[in-house]
């Protein structure tokens, strides 16, 4: 007798967690079967970029070679490069050999007094002591990136930072050992410091106190998902900035506080110190009220925020003019709940009749609210999404092909979108026609929808700015065609 093989099946996400869909570039960006093609370039690279690519290609070639004559050769002119250079051609290594640049590569040869480094933990060769030489290296750092290095102590980046005195950009995402001590050194020595990115890190609002006090030109500052933040914690800090006689910090633009367990009762007054904002992430967060009201603000993302509104109005403050991005993907469900979904056919058209007047308009994200039909997105699409830059409506099961019938318009305009991503929807080969109308496409999510090859090909045929098509899980085409599906379209034009 045969025995079944024990299978399992991957979790599914829970609803209202963040997914991949939620953001726009992410959505593209995974490799699982992504079809692309480079188009023909029509500007000439200039003779320093050919030649740093032709190094980079050519990298561990060089250090490999076994008379060491040519790696000698080059090392000595790597020293003397100038500095503008060096960030260039590290990129280019780094993306290209990540494993295969070791400390005493990136030390001599990348750190020599630059204004900009940027290493990752993808850098397998940085060690304690390459970020421990920044402070003799690079005294005159302008902006640094130090990212994901979880296992490195908090004292480390202190004592760097201690050194920098130059610092205005500073990102130490994903360092989870980033805290108190660190703040204290960039508050004490950092003082023109504009940007500063500690997601994901263990960085606690108060920690803020000083750096929020005397670095007055901070104009981004980023602490999503971080566990400390709650109501409690950022009450001190406010009340803490108003014992210093902080009441407003008119420099800040950029605010992230995504993934946060936040909400009203602490989100109201923090904002509040800010009354310049252009960007918010709210984002996964607990909470309910929009907590600006910013006339400057040009993005505002809210996704999966429980969003309190009437049954049958959606209100923005009416200042909103210069509104760029709205990022509204599965509204009115948060993390820490199982409430419903709000946005409805009846919402989303209140919205778009709020949208249709803002004429700075360029990116809209509603994946997620499975609530949405194809009527009411059609609307949306023929008022404001077809003059948008990008359009995210994954993850709507009720979003059929005659759904996207608005991207024609009523006029000859032409629809303006270049990245339109329609992953987990029901549409089929019948929305061809309707996408085809995008002439400025260049990327198009279709992943585990019903399109075929031939509604793939009417829509290359339509869209010559086209490089990158996702159709992960499509069963109307071939597994082996997903990633090729450009090349099969040639062949196909070639036959005839």
């Amino acid at each position: 007798m045969s025995k079944r093989r024990k299978t399992t099946s991957r979790a599914a996400p829970a609803f209202g967690a963040a997914q991949e869909d939620d953001d726009q570039l992410t959505a593209m960006a995974s490799s699982d079967s992504v079809s692309t093609r480079t188009l023909p370039s029509t500007n000439l690279p200039s003779l320093v970029v050919m030649c740093m690519r032709r190094f980079a290609d050519k990298y561990t070639w060089l250090r490999q070679n076994p008379e060491g004559k040519l790696w000698g050769t080059l090392s000595k002119q790597l020293r003397i490069l100038p500095e503008p250079l060096l960030p260039r051609i590290f990129a280019m290594l780094a993306q290209r050999w990540p494993t295969y640049l070791p400390d005493n590569v990136i030390q001599p040869y990348f750190m020599r007094d630059v204004r900009t480094i940027v290493l990752t933990n993808a850098l397998t060769g940085v060690k304690k002591q390459t970020i421990n030489s920044l402070k003799i290296c690079s005294p005159h750092l302008s902006s640094l990136e130090l990212s994901g290095f979880d296992k490195f102590e908090d004292g480390l980046f202190a004592g760097v930072l201690s050194h920098l005195s130059e610092l205005r950009t500073l990102n130490l995402r994903g360092c989870k050992e980033v805290g108190n001590a660190t703040m204290e050194a960039t508050s004490q020595h950092c003082h023109s410091l504009e940007v500063l990115n500690v997601n994901y890190t263990s960085v606690s609002p108060i920690s803020l106190h000083g750096l929020l006090g005397n670095c007055t030109s901070l104009c981004v500052l980023k602490v999503a998902g971080i566990s400390s933040w709650s109501d409690g914690t950022v009450h001190k800090l406010v009340t803490a900035l108003s014992a210093s006689k902080i009441t407003t910090l008119p420099s800040m633009q950029n605010l992230k506080l995504r993934q946060l367990t936040i909400s009203n009762s602490s989100a109201t007054q923090f904002v509040a110190l800010f009354p310049n904002l252009r960007r918010l992430d709210v984002s996964f967060t607990n909470i309910q009220h929009i907590p600006t009201t910013s006339p400057l603000l040009e993005k505002l993302a809210m996704s999966s925020m429980p969003l309190a509104v009437s049954s049958r109005s959606f209100k923005l403050p009416a200042d909103f003019l210069q509104l760029r991005t709205l990022n509204v993907g599965a509204l009115g469900q948060s993390t820490k709940s199982s409430g419903a979904l709000v946005l409805s056919d009846a919402l989303l058209l209140d919205l778009t009749d709020i949208l249709a007047p803002l004429e700075h308009l360029q990116h809209v994200n509603l994946a997620n609210n499975t609530k949405l039909t194809s009527k009411s997105i059609n609307e949306f699409l023929r008022l404001v999404g077809r003059r948008c830059k990008a359009v995210n409506l994954s993850g709507i099961p009720r979003l059929r092909s005659d759904g996207l019938a608005g991207l024609l318009g009523d006029d000859e305009s032409e629809s303006l979108i270049e990245v339109l991503t329609l992953n987990n929807t029901t549409v089929d080969d019948d929305a061809a026609g309707f996408i085809s109308s995008c002439k400025h496409l260049s990327q198009l999510g279709l992943a585990s929808t019903r399109i075929t090859t031939d509604g793939l090909f009417s829509i290359i045929d339509a869209c010559p700015r086209l490089e990158s098509i996702k159709l992960t899980s499509c069963r109307g085409v071939k597994l082996q065609d997903r990633k090729r599906i450009f090349e099969l379209w040639e062949e196909e034009r070639q036959t005839g």
